[in-house]
């Protein structure tokens, strides 16, 4: 079928605008690509731990806590400890994830006998998966 007389061939509007809409999409594709293709991802797991409230309950105070892996890598049973020290006694709590993955989080609580002043929070050990 002939076009009509009187209009020229080529391309529409629609189809110049569809075809620049479709570049835009390609170019961004390939530019995310190639972004996680050349950023490291081989940083080691390097964990932070931040203390959060305290609350009494019973004979007993449990202290929130979040700990947050700043590193590319998972940790794998990751180990956390805090201790306090009482009368010259050290008191001492631990728990341990299965595994916290790079660049996330997870909460967690200790439990104390006595009140956690001078509460120290640490990652003790972890294992690479």
């Amino acid at each position: 079928m002939n076009p009509p007389e009187g209009s020229e061939p080529g391309y529409s509007h629609a189809e110049w605008v569809s075809l620049g809409v479709s570049l835009v999409i390609l170019g961004l594709l390939v530019g995310l690509v190639v972004f996680v293709w050349l950023s490291p991802v081989d940083r080691p797991a390097r964990f932070e731990v931040t203390q959060g409230r305290t609350r009494v309950e019973g004979h007993s105070y449990y202290v929130d806590f979040t700990i947050e892996n700043k590193g590319d890598q998972t940790g794998e049973r990751v180990k956390v400890e805090g201790f306090i020290t009482v009368a010259g006694r050290r008191e001492e709590a631990s728990t341990t994830f299965d595994f916290v993955p790079g660049r996330s989080g997870e909460q967690g609580v200790l439990i104390f006998e006595h009140e956690p002043v001078g509460l120290v929070i640490r990652v003790v050990s972890y294992q690479l998966p």
